[in-house]
């Protein structure tokens, strides 16, 4: 069965959050007066780590997506200039491969970037501004992150939410403690703002890949 894609990962993981919050004994905020419900903290604590979650995981499978678009529909000399450059630089001539065996190398190596290799070389750590954009144009030479934006949303406020989100799951998950600022409405916040930047920079993949501009019929 073929891998679902990046796009549709990133809802399930977000439906989950929104199940989590919907169904959990504690799924109303404290008032004065009223205190929380039994597992308030952690469940603040999971709803915004699986937010993180969906846009890390939506990151590395976007990419291995539009990594094997593009080897499934150009030629090795139409591919990306950058990804020609990044592979050849890891594994010598990978466009002699007899045959297909090319596009499976390439995939390789790309999978090899997101996850590490046997030497303990590369791996993607942290889905943070720098990571991502470094990533994409290390491997496409072009990162959608650089131009999302919606109403209301700047691009500068964009990179700074992301820039928050990281850092709060980095509290979460290294010490265990809840972010004081932390609501259930913020983790609603957050579930709402990973949705529109995963769907915005998909669409930025998709026309990077096709060349059609988001929105335009052929």
């Amino acid at each position: 069965m073929s891998q679902p894609p990046a796009l549709d990962s990133a809802r399930s993981l977000l439906e989950d959050v929104a199940s989590l919050l919907d169904h959990h004994p504690a799924q109303k905020d404290p008032k004065p007066g009223k205190p929380p419900g039994p597992g308030y903290g952690p469940l603040l604590r999971a709803g915004t780590a699986l937010c993180y979650t969906a846009w890390e995981v939506y990151v590395e499978e976007a990419l291995l997506e539009s990594v094997s678009w593009l080897l499934d529909n150009r030629s090795p000399e139409d591919l990306p200039e950058a990804l020609r450059t990044w592979v050849a630089d890891q594994n010598g001539d990978p466009w002699a491969f007899v045959g297909d065996s090319w596009r499976a190398a390439v995939l390789g190596l790309v999978r090899s970037r997101l996850e590490g290799d046997a030497q303990g070389r590369f791996g993607f750590n942290t889905a943070s501004v720098s990571g991502v954009e470094g990533l994409y144009n290390q491997v496409l030479g072009y990162s959608p992150l650089r131009a999302i934006r919606w109403q209301k949303k700047s691009n500068a406020a964009v990179r700074k939410d992301i820039s928050t989100l990281v850092e709060v799951r980095g509290e979460i998950v290294h010490r265990g403690t809840t972010p004081g600022g932390l609501s259930l409405g913020g983790v609603r916040s957050w579930a709402d703002f990973i949705r529109r930047l995963t769907e915005k920079f998909d669409a930025g993949l998709v026309e990077f890949r096709t060349g059609i501009p988001s929105g335009s019929k052929k």
